[in-house]
């Protein structure tokens, strides 16, 4: 008999410590960033199973893994992207930890991470997006 070695696992490039969410949101998660538990939306994409509701806006965390595209989308509503981990680029310029994104509502826009890590953001929708 012959072992088989096990598959290699594939690491995420989030790091494992560090302040890497503020207050209050930190204490709002309940557990370190890397515990959140996520949800493909497309390749390399993920939504957090974690979310915040009021009255208008839906929060939860965004990541792309390196060198990923958020598909092009339109904005029903206003959108903000703040930036905790890693970078991204769109057709506005590029954002990098505790940057803010602002993306109008009634806009078509896309999203891509740098090619040096994971990028994980707060997502703050105040309606819908529609994938192009």
């Amino acid at each position: 008999d012959t072992a088989v070695p096990p598959a290699p696992v594939r690491r995420s490039t989030l790091p494992d410590r560090g302040p890497l969410v503020p207050e209050p949101l930190r204490g709002r998660l309940g557990r370190p960033l890397f515990d959140v538990g996520w949800n493909e939306i497309a390749p390399a994409v993920w939504l957090s199973d974690w979310s915040i509701k009021d009255a208008q806006t839906t929060g939860c965390l965004l990541r792309m893994g390196p060198g990923a595209p958020v598909p092009p989308h339109h904005h029903t509503a206003n959108e903000m992207l703040l930036v905790l981990t890693g970078a991204f680029h769109d057709e506005y310029g590029h954002y990098r930890v505790g940057d803010v994104a602002d993306i109008p509502a009634d806009t078509d826009h896309y999203a891509v991470a740098e090619h040096d890590g994971d990028c994980v953001c707060l997502f703050l929708l105040d309606g819908e997006i529609r994938f192009l």
